[in-house]
């Protein structure tokens, strides 16, 4: 059983105006909401191809973005005891005293409904359902198996995939080999990039209790291997989207050359397991899914 949350404002720590704003942004993770609003509107413009419906792709960003950004609110109120004890997450709002609780929970609260409101009203059901099953994995599944399983970590791909797929079916356009290719990239990209950060963040992590790959294996061994099997299977699934008709040569030859190199990278890491390895491998999967 977890203890309960007592984080209480500091005296002398109440912020307002542009401090508050601050941390109110922070409390969402925009780097990662950022993302995966890129995937979703990455999977409508490939569905429509040259066909957008300009309005229905900003009503596809804006209920991702609400969504996604509840999803890392709620999931920074349940790890706010966690985050202090490590040194990456003690600044953040919660543990710092930035924010109180109360504060956290109803931004949470309010980007959730409002999302999942706008999608239901404006996107299709389906859209919905997958953002909805995305909000849920994140908090519900991935965040407390953190602390008791590796496992978590391909838990954790799915909030991270579907995203891509909702944006797809915001089309209404059936669901092609393309699309589930789309999923399959985003799931075999995240597994080495997060092994990479658990790895070279792991005595973070352990101070908090989580299980990571990382941390239970200090090695390495495991996050190496791991991170060189799901790099090497990037390669013919990003593939597929140009065998399906849905990209061309530039994306196939984009496709082999970013995925060879991020398999040296993962192939290297699973050799040396050194800091430099895993960072090198860290910022290959900074370069490869944007440039994809």
């Amino acid at each position: 059983m977890q203890p309960a949350l007592t984080l209480t404002w500091p005296a002398g720590r109440r912020r307002t105006g542009l401090a508050a704003a601050r941390s109110y942004l922070t409390l969402t993770k925009p780097g990662i909401t950022l993302l995966v609003t890129i995937t979703a509107a990455s999977g409508y413009v490939a569905a429509a191809g040259g066909v957008l419906a300009p309005l229905l792709l900003l009503h596809t960003v804006v209920a991702t973005a609400l969504a996604a950004a509840g999803a890392a609110a709620l999931n920074q109120i349940r790890e706010a005891e966690l985050d202090a004890r490590m040194r990456r997450t003690a600044g953040r709002p919660l543990p710092s005293g930035a924010l109180g609780r109360s504060q956290a929970v109803g931004l949470a609260v309010a980007l959730t409904v409002t999302g999942l409101t706008y999608a239901a009203v404006l996107l299709p059901w389906t859209t919905t359902l997958l953002l909805a099953v995305c909000h849920a994995s994140y908090v519900l599944a991935y965040t407390p198996l953190k602390r008791r399983t590796p496992l978590c970590t391909l838990v954790g791909t799915i909030p991270g995939a579907l995203p891509v797929l909702a944006g797809w079916m915001a089309t209404g356009a059936p669901v092609r080999p393309t699309a589930l290719a789309l999923v399959g990239i985003l799931v075999a990209w995240q597994i080495p990039h997060f092994l990479a950060i658990g790895w070279l963040c792991r005595e973070d992590y352990a101070r908090a209790g989580f299980r990571i790959l990382g941390t239970v294996d200090p090695t390495g061994r495991a996050s190496g291997r791991v991170s060189l099997v799901y790099a090497l299977a990037l390669l013919p699934t990003s593939l597929v989207p140009w065998l399906d008709g849905g990209a061309g040569p530039l994306y196939a030859a984009a496709a082999l050359v970013l995925g060879g190199l991020y398999g040296w990278r993962a192939l290297e890491f699973a050799r040396e397991r050194s800091t430099r390895s895993a960072r090198r491998l860290f910022l290959a999967s900074l370069v490869y899914l944007p440039a994809l």
